[in-house]
């Protein structure tokens, strides 16, 4: 059976640092664009240019590297089951932190995840069991598996 993982979008919308990275290329070319339309004058528009192209391929670069990231979750990671012991919301993001086992490890490992405050994260509730996915190699790593996709 092959394990489930989520789509390029489902990625961009769920992970913190995909969508931040997406509206920053939005907002430096929507500038451009207000400028340009409205007819108003840069101190330098070179640099301007220059600006938001490097911010187009930082933010290209991030997105590529998370979909990297987090797919190699999905293909290495372990499942195991975690207990949400804490929730932090505010505005467009939020943290998640759970306190799970792990094989081979002694203690209990408590890690937060930072997601894209959307519908499907704010469900997530205190006490609430989650399925996460463990590097094994870093077990203090992990990814909540039920945020990226659907049971």
């Amino acid at each position: 059976m092959d394990k489930p993982t989520p789509s390029f979008w489902r990625i961009l919308d769920t992970d913190y640092i995909s969508p931040f990275s997406y509206v920053s290329v939005a907002t430096v070319w929507g500038l451009l664009i207000i400028f340009k339309l409205l007819n108003w004058n840069f101190r330098d528009e070179q640099f301007y240019l220059i600006f938001s192209g490097v911010v187009t391929l930082a933010a290209a670069v991030l997105i590529v590297w998370r979909q990297v990231v987090l797919r190699r979750m999905f293909n290495v990671g372990v499942e195991a089951r975690g207990k949400i012991v804490k929730v932090f919301q505010y505005r467009d993001r939020g943290r998640i932190t759970v306190e799970y086992n792990v094989k081979g490890v002694k203690d209990k490992i408590r890690a937060s995840s930072n997601l894209h405050n959307v519908r499907r994260t704010r469900q997530f509730k205190e006490g609430e069991l989650v399925t996460l996915l463990v590097d094994p190699d870093k077990p203090n790593n992990m990814l909540n598996k039920d945020a990226y996709v659907d049971a």
